[in-house]
């Protein structure tokens, strides 16, 4: 790309022009697919004009494509523009630690968010590093550098950093009826900008809470069957000290033959399977097997269009004393499905020992009767099994 800034924005082949031409296209083929690019011009006075000009060579000139967009021309900073921010984990699983390039300045502010938020807070810093603590387990946030120069004028990095805390890692036994506000903390949703994510909640105006896969921001659990989405929610574990451990959920799901579909997963801690919209997706592949938990297909592994709401159950070796995420991956791709996208309720772990059966349930307690009249009333209670009678 070059970029011309006389008065009539016109363009030289000369020889200085050509360096400017060849260094410019030496960083459009460095940086890729988007990238922000500050440009120093030094203009005065009135009616300048800026140009810009796609150029490559002749053996090129068949595949060079440029998109220009959010193009800003502003007064020169006061100060260095920041740049090279680096997020990590710090000495604590909600605390990061944060590095980037020195340069010039003295004094920065490093901005954060969750990433689905609106609202900035952020931390000072009078050197090249420090870090920020007290964060949320399993959330993704937002991370911009930004200089304060010496005239007080505040300029912020183009790039924004993303990363996710940790989650805390759950105890086994365990069980999820997704009823408790503390069970939308505790899994880790990772939707991505896709149409049809993951939420935790009561769609359709149901009473009970599930985990389920919504088009609509969580008031139905249907899928749009038009917009290819693999979004994954997970929860990190640690497994104990038993022979084997039971793994069992509650599943209502449409799908589409072999294109739309949940897959379920129990993997190492350091497993990252991220959103995407990409069909070839490893781990949301049909035929990809490693740490499938289960499948009702004869030839490939994942669980669709089941009857009404099935339960589902497996007992795998555990591996003593160590991390393991239980990971729902559901992928749909842009074509016909029958409703509903995976709906999941009534997740339980229970540890196996050898020689013995799995572990019976615990009694429910704290039974409470609400709104009583003469032909109905409201049962609620905690418990671990997965069916209960009144």
């Amino acid at each position: 790309l070059a970029i011309s800034q006389d008065g009539e924005g016109g363009f030289h082949e000369g020889r200085a022009h050509r360096r400017v031409l060849d260094r410019l296209g030496r960083i459009g083929r460095a940086l890729g697919d988007d990238h922000h690019l500050a440009v120093p011009l030094y203009i005065e006075g009135n009616g300048g004009v800026l140009a810009l000009r796609p150029y490559s060579s002749s053996t090129q000139s068949n595949s060079c494509t440029v998109y220009v967009d959010d193009v800003v021309v502003d007064y020169a900073p006061a100060c260095l523009r920041p740049e090279g921010l680096t997020v990590a984990r710090g000495d604590d699983a909600t605390d990061v630690a944060l590095n980037w390039s020195s340069d010039e300045n003295s004094h920065w502010l490093v901005f954060y968010k969750v990433s689905d938020e609106e609202t900035y807070s952020y931390a000072e810093f009078m050197t090249n590093s420090g870090s920020i603590s007290n964060l949320e387990y399993a959330t993704n946030y937002t991370f911009q550098l930004a200089s304060v120069c010496s005239n007080g004028d505040t300029v912020r990095a183009f790039e924004q950093v993303e990363y996710t805390t940790p989650m805390l890692a759950e105890n086994i036994p365990y069980s999820c009826n997704f009823e408790q506000e503390a069970d939308a903390q505790e899994w880790m949703l990772k939707n991505g900008n896709n149409t049809n994510k993951w939420h935790i909640g009561t769609p359709n105006n149901q009473t009970n809470g599930v985990l389920y896969i919504s088009k609509d921001g969580g008031s139905s659990a249907e899928y749009n069957t038009s917009s290819t989405s693999i979004v994954v929610a997970e929860k990190l574990f640690d497994t104990g000290e038993s022979d084997s451990l039971t793994i069992s959920f509650d599943l209502t799901i449409g799908g589409e033959s072999t294109w739309d579909y949940l897959k379920v997963y129990w993997v190492d801690a350091d497993t990252n399977y991220i959103a995407a919209t990409s069909t070839s997706t490893y781990y949301a592949d049909k035929a990809y097997a490693n740490n499938v938990l289960f499948t009702n297909h004869s030839t490939y592994y994942f669980l669709n269009l089941v009857s009404g709401t099935q339960n589902f159950s497996v007992t795998i070796p555990n591996v003593a004393n160590s991390m393991k995420k239980l990971v729902f991956v559901w992928k749909n791709d842009s074509s016909s499905g029958a409703q509903p996208g995976a709906v999941i309720d009534n997740v339980l772990i229970q540890q196996v020992w050898a020689g013995e059966p799995p572990q019976p349930c615990d009694a429910p307690t704290a039974l409470a009767v609400n709104n009583i009249t003469q032909t109905s009333a409201d049962f609620t209670w905690n418990g671990t099994a997965t069916s209960y009678e009144v």
